[in-house]
């Protein structure tokens, strides 16, 4: 038995690695890889949406295995990192964390699109990490240093 493991969500513009859980004496996987992992650009499947990736493996007493893992491919390509002289958040989209480079001590605020306030935190000057899980998927805006930047949250 074996499981394939990695992300089953990606941006078009994203490389997608998978991973055989277990060591086997051979690899197939569907888009022609022979190697325990394999490693492609989302965008070379052509596809947006679900897309079934399947590997077959071969074991020790020569009997073959298979498993499909279902990724789904986003196209956010609209949606960029967003920034200012001394500031910047990122990823974006994100999906449970969101890190924030701020150039001095600040208030972090985030607003929906409606202005209402869905988050607050204290920055330290450097590299802040976030946990978004709770917010739901959407649009959301920051206020750094006066200025406002818009990062979209979706859904794992």
């Amino acid at each position: 038995e074996f499981s394939i493991l990695g992300d089953t969500l990606y941006n078009i513009d994203d490389t997608v690695k998978l991973t055989v859980s277990n060591r086997f004496n051979s690899y197939l996987w569907s888009n022609g890889s022979k190697a325990q992992s394999t490693v492609f650009k989302a965008k070379e499947l052509g596809v947006i949406g679900p897309v079934k990736i399947s590997c077959e493996v071969m074991d020790s007493n020569y009997c073959i295995h298979s498993k499909d893992i279902v990724i789904t491919i986003e196209d956010h390509s609209s949606v960029k990192k967003y920034s200012t002289l001394n500031n910047s958040i990122f990823p974006n989209p994100a999906q449970t964390k969101l890190f924030v480079f701020s150039g001095r001590e600040q208030a972090f605020i985030v607003y929906d699109v409606f202005g209402r306030v869905i988050l607050q935190a204290d920055l330290h000057v450097g590299l802040n990490e976030l946990n978004i899980n709770q917010l739901n998927s959407g649009v959301y805006y920051v206020k750094l240093d006066g200025h406002v930047l818009k990062f979209q949250k979706v859904s794992q």
